[in-house]
């Protein structure tokens, strides 16, 4: 749910744990028009299964709150546990150990966990909550 678009759109993206201004592209970053972008996200793929499921109407919103959970799941763990790195050569705040040509170094999050494991693990809390709902 990052805001790839902040620029683009003029609007301030927070982080979604503490609603503090953030700086654009952070992990658990978000913003009113991210979030309306995942949303629309979430319409268009679900749309597409039409063609080969029958969904009734409330199946298709239930389907796209999932997808709006799901977001926010992953905001919420990207922010909580997602490796985050300073670059010793610009200050940037970024996902990776390595910026600028150097090492970067972890002031938040674990360093096994990266922006794969993050969505991997939303989609199974997003399952799991779904399995447990009809159970």
């Amino acid at each position: 749910m990052v805001d790839r678009n902040r620029n683009l759109f003029g609007k301030k993206t927070y982080l979604i744990t503490i609603l503090r201004e953030t700086a654009k592209g952070v992990s658990g970053g978000v913003s009113f028009i991210g979030t309306f972008g995942g949303i629309i996200g979430s319409i268009l793929v679900i749309s597409s299964a039409i063609i080969f499921v029958d969904l009734s109407a409330q199946k298709f919103l239930l389907l796209i709150l999932a997808g709006l959970i799901g977001n926010i799941i992953d905001s919420i763990l990207g922010v909580l546990i997602q490796a985050q790195y300073k670059c010793t050569e610009c200050n940037t705040i970024v996902e990776l150990n390595n910026h600028c040509n150097l090492k970067t170094n972890l002031v938040r999050g674990f360093e096994l966990i990266n922006n794969d494991i993050v969505n991997f693990l939303s989609v199974l809390i997003l399952c799991s909550l779904y399995y447990i709902s009809i159970v």
